[in-house]
């Protein structure tokens, strides 16, 4: 993205939109279902206490559970996450500076019925295990990305099938 190359493309988006903000995400499963739904969750997520390599696997090596409950218990037509390319700068006092974001995206077949998953007794079970001691080393927060809820780091989108 600091390529001489990628400034016009900027430069015309900063034209078009009034915040432009893009990274690049390195998906570490099947992306494409979550893209397909009618409605996509967009979230991103930065860690607490920073991440590496051996952090990333094991977020990776587990997410399975996660794709497994949102699709059955969510109802979600697709689920992926993935690593930002970039490094972001701090978003929030709690992160630290240079590290990649999470990225999750998830398939719903409306935002009501993304809406209803969060309110399951699975979702909460989720949350309760990113909140167990033992992955104090893997605690994440919502990104604070411009124009996103700063509560949540997430938002709802309808993607189209370019031309």
């Amino acid at each position: 993205m600091k390529s001489e190359q990628y400034k016009p493309f900027m430069e015309e988006a900063g034209q078009l939109f009034d915040r432009p903000f893009m990274l690049h995400t390195r998906w570490i499963s099947d992306h494409i279902p979550a893209f397909e739904a009618p409605v996509t969750e967009v979230a991103f997520f930065t860690m607490i206490h920073g991440n590496n390599e051996a952090i990333k696997n094991e977020i990776n090596e587990g997410a399975g559970y996660l794709y497994e409950r949102v699709m059955r218990y969510g109802n979600a037509s697709g689920a992926a996450l993935g690593w930002t390319f970039e490094t972001i700068p701090p978003v929030a006092p709690e992160t630290k500076p240079g590290q990649e974001w999470l990225a999750g995206v998830f398939g719903y077949p409306s935002i009501e019925h993304h809406m209803q998953w969060r309110q399951h007794s699975e979702h909460d079970k989720i949350k309760e295990n990113s909140e167990d001691p033992k992955n104090e080393h893997m605690k994440s927060v919502a990104a604070k990305v411009p124009g996103i809820d700063p509560d949540t780091g997430y938002f709802h989108v309808k993607f189209q099938k370019g031309v």
